[in-house]
């Protein structure tokens, strides 16, 4: 049971900020990038975009949600949903 209980501890870990590490991943990689600036210039409103990533990324991983954080690393949000595994 000790194998399990830490794999759901580094999972709920990973979970947590998710939504940090993806829009982390998207301004880091230039061709991500390029196509979410695409995205905005073609008339998405960046909250909108934003919530709809992080919408799917709490429904793609079957996430729950665990409350917001105001101190994302990311530049490209402002806050983000904290998530863990259901």
């Amino acid at each position: 049971m000790r194998v399990k209980n830490y794999i759901d501890r580094v999972l709920n870990k990973f979970a947590n900020d998710i939504t940090d590490r993806v829009f982390l991943m998207i301004q880091n990689d230039k061709e991500l990038m390029q196509e979410y600036l695409g995205l905005l210039a073609s008339s998405a409103k960046k909250d909108g975009l934003n919530s709809k990533v992080g919408e799917q990324i709490r429904v793609k991983f079957n996430l729950k949600n665990a409350g917001r954080c105001n101190d994302p690393k990311s530049t490209l949000i402002r806050s983000y949903e904290r998530h863990k595994i259901k």
